[in-house]
């Protein structure tokens, strides 16, 4: 691999460890605003960050293997995602 090839990969990963850390530490940020749209305390909305944190971890390893596979499988992890959203919005109205 080429010396400019090797530098813009280094590039395209250093962005993209900035863009996934950004939106982390964004979310974190805006825990009051995320827990009142929802109506739900501060403890029950950090799920919602946590959640997201596993589908990144999920998703990176899964995006070594086969990226026909990662599709499929964050396809069905955002699914279950939308469930338990679901789930804890309806539990915490009660």
């Amino acid at each position: 691999m080429g010396r400019r090839r090797r530098t813009i990969a280094m590039l395209a990963m250093a962005l993209g460890a900035f863009a996934l850390g950004t939106t982390e530490f964004t979310s974190m940020g805006l825990l009051p605003l995320i827990a009142a749209d929802f109506g739900v305390s501060e403890d029950t909305a950090s799920a919602i960050i946590s959640a997201y944190a596993l589908g990144v971890v999920v998703g990176a390893g899964l995006g070594f293997g086969s990226p026909a596979l990662a599709g499929a499988a964050l396809s069905a992890a955002a699914v279950v995602l939308c469930v338990v959203a679901a789930r804890l919005a309806r539990s915490s109205a009660r």
